[in-house]
């Protein structure tokens, strides 16, 4: 019977496979490219839309586009992804789908990342969408058997989305705000999304390369960045 639950290994990797999806999406599609607090050397970058591509299935151009308009339009009927108007539960579950949908006119997605010059893997045939998911999910099955796969990602898919939730979703909720500006800080989370739950901060001052502003809130993506400074392979650019 036990044989069909997960393995400690299984839950091990999950962690690492999310969290990797989570700093990809903090540190590279958030910071980097969305709101060029931090310059990433190409290694790293390259790294980081593989991880991307590999674990989600995103273009980077469609996130960034996304997430520029919820800044333009935060919380207001040209949000794409407001719980206040889609719901808590749709913020949540169906994320991707609200980003795409927000993404559907091209000629949007270029104008809001003229900044950003499509990449190689965005022009593959095969890297489009699900592409790389596919060949994660052949690979770790290959390496770890069916079962196991199905329970790596699984889980490391829960952690995601709730992430996602934390964020988009209860970041977003009415509750207290910072200065009176758009979002919640919710310190408790800092850990599981890489800083990204310190959302009031984020949205008083976009442009900051670290969320975190006072002494007791945790921001590791900022951490990372401070990590790749130190090793020369990343240069802060707006820490305000």
């Amino acid at each position: 019977m036990n044989d069909w639950l997960p393995s400690a290994m299984d839950v091990i990797l999950s962690v690492i496979l999310s969290q990797i999806a989570i700093y990809g999406q903090s540190v590279y599609l958030h910071r980097c490219l969305a709101h060029h607090s931090v310059t990433l050397h190409p290694s790293v970058c390259f790294l980081f839309r593989l991880s991307i591509w590999l674990l989600l299935g995103s273009n980077p151009r469609e996130w960034v586009a996304a997430h520029r308009l919820h800044h333009r339009h935060a919380d207001t009927e040209g949000d794409p992804h407001s719980p206040l108007f889609e719901g808590l539960f749709a913020v949540t579950f169906r994320g991707s789908k609200l980003n795409r949908a927000a993404c559907a006119d091209r000629a949007v997605v270029n104008r809001l990342t003229k900044d950003i010059p499509s990449d190689f893997v965005e022009r593959m045939p095969f890297g489009r969408r699900y592409g790389g998911i596919a060949l994660t999910l052949i690979f770790f099955s290959l390496c770890t058997g069916p079962l196991d796969t199905f329970w790596i990602y699984l889980l490391a898919f829960a952690q995601i989305l709730a992430g996602i939730g934390i964020v988009n979703g209860l970041g977003h909720l009415p509750g207290p705000q910072v200065s009176g500006h758009i979002g919640r800080n919710l310190r408790s989370f800092a850990l599981l999304t890489a800083g990204e739950s310190l959302h009031a901060n984020h949205h008083a001052s976009p442009a900051n390369a670290r969320l975190a502003t006072a002494k007791w809130e945790l921001d590791p993506g900022w951490w990372f960045i401070s990590f790749l400074r130190h090793v020369k392979l990343a240069e802060v650019r707006r820490l305000r």
